[in-house]
């Protein structure tokens, strides 16, 4: 029986070769990698076909045309590892991934650990394959607060909102008692578990490494302002559901606006519209008072200028604020 269960997303072949070799090459060699194929690509499935006869760790599932949290809550039920570790098929991960979080998550007797992430681009102008950056985060404030008691404002608001990269006991995992597949997705599942969990640890060491995309958002529905507001709502009632909404709601509020702006920004122009008018419905009467707070207030003065203007005017003012001191002001709070 392995004692890791690596679930990998697939949706095409970008990058999936590097992922698959970087999950054979681990210097911990007792996994299983659960293949979930939501492509309908032929060459998809011929590429696992060829890495699963090379190596029988890796196992793949088609699952094309099934919600793709729907097919994550029967794969985490189903996984037969002690541990449990997320990966996207366009990322990789260090060699030293599974073998450095498995002695992290057991020294500490932590639910879940996650690491400082990296990322890589396609570069050959330099000459190089990949170009390597990495995030910046506050690892002091993070540490401060890793331990018991671990549901602290800097924990989470460093974390970014995404399930990959995060290795959990899978035990942990799966009494989880979630109401729908909803909480499947990203944003609900990390917020459960975060306020669940009595001990988080974090590494300082990049050990997952994202493709960086044109967009922030691997889902396609994250450029829909009417779907993060969703998400973030759906969110936002898991932490009143654990009577954390009141300590939490500054970092909330600054992630759901940040994100409604990032996707408003990076609306095609036929669908520029349709966001504008769903950002203006949800903040054009929102009590910003009752939370006080510096950083709020810097982001009412964006939604207030964004609100007296014609809606073609915004890329252009906006873009360079957004990239200037917007980012400066948020990048505490940034999911990247």
């Amino acid at each position: 029986m392995p004692r890791i269960s690596v679930i990998v997303d697939v949706m095409n072949r970008e990058n999936l070769n590097f992922c698959l070799d970087s999950l054979i090459l681990q210097k911990y060699p007792d996994f299983e990698a659960i293949c979930a194929v939501f492509s309908k690509d032929i060459r998809v499935i011929n590429l696992l076909k060829s890495y699963s006869k090379f190596d029988s760790r890796i196992k793949f599932l088609c699952l094309s045309g099934i919600d793709i949290y729907k097919a994550r809550k029967k794969i985490i039920r189903e996984a037969k590892g002690k541990y449990l570790y997320f990966v996207n098929s366009f990322d990789s991960l260090s060699l030293l991934t599974l073998n450095e979080l498995k002695k992290t998550l057991e020294s500490s007797n932590s639910d879940f650990v996650y690491s400082n992430i990296g990322y890589f681009k396609n570069n050959l102008s330099k000459g190089n394959v990949f170009d390597i950056g990495i995030t910046s985060v506050n690892f002091q404030n993070i540490i401060n607060n890793i331990g018991k008691n671990c549901a602290a404002k800097d924990v989470f608001a460093s974390n970014p909102t995404t399930i990959y990269g995060k290795f959990y006991k899978s035990e942990f995992l799966k009494k989880i008692k979630f109401q729908n597949e909803k909480y499947y997705s990203d944003t609900p599942l990390l917020s459960e578990t975060f306020l669940l969990a009595d001990r988080i640890s974090f590494e300082k060491i990049p050990y997952y490494f994202y493709k960086q995309r044109n967009s922030l958002f691997s889902d396609q529905n994250m450029f829909s302002v009417s779907k993060i507001i969703q998400e973030r709502n759906f969110q936002q009632m898991i932490f009143k559901k654990f009577g954390k909404y009141e300590t939490y709601k500054n970092v909330l509020l600054i992630l759901k606006m940040e994100d409604c702006l990032k996707a408003l920004l990076k609306s095609g122009n036929d669908d520029f519209e349709k966001n504008y008018v769903s950002l203006k419905n949800e903040f054009r009467d929102f009590d910003y008072l009752s939370f006080n707070q510096d950083k709020i207030n810097s982001v009412k003065l964006i939604f207030d200028d964004l609100f007296q203007l014609q809606y073609p005017d915004f890329i252009e003012k906006y873009n360079s604020k957004l990239k200037g001191a917007y980012a400066k002001d948020f990048s505490n709070y940034s999911c990247l």
